[in-house]
């Protein structure tokens, strides 16, 4: 049995600009923990820039996600050393690119949690 759930399926990210302050969109694909985390990587399919909503998250910790209609607030951790690492390997399971993009890019490429809230 799996301990991740909704492998590889897309949502949309909503998070706040950090220079604008306005709501932001972006579908990223994701998965989810049996606890109802979230997880996504900031891989942008091998593009040299950091990706807006991986900056947006950085200023501001509070998101939200999108699934099937639904909108989940969120509290977002990006993550680092062996979390990061466990991420990135979940990541390759579900996407088999995922090394490649890391490459391309030339970055390390940042992955999040994200945890329900209240909002």
């Amino acid at each position: 049995m799996s301990l991740f759930i909704n492998k590889g399926a897309l949502m949309v990210l909503e998070t706040t600009g950090r220079r604008t302050g306005r709501r932001r969109f972006t579908p990223v694909g994701y998965w989810q923990d049996a606890h109802g985390a979230f997880f996504v990587g900031g891989g942008a399919a091998g593009m040299t820039a950091v990706p807006d909503w991986v900056a947006n998250l950085r200023a501001t910790s509070t998101a939200a996600v999108w699934i099937r209609r639904s909108r989940i607030p969120v509290v977002a951790r990006e993550l680092a050393g062996d979390e990061r690492d466990r991420a990135r390997d979940e990541a390759t399971a579900i996407w088999a690119g995922v090394p490649r993009y890391e490459r391309k890019s030339g970055r390390v490429i940042p992955y999040f949690r994200m945890v329900p809230s209240e909002d």
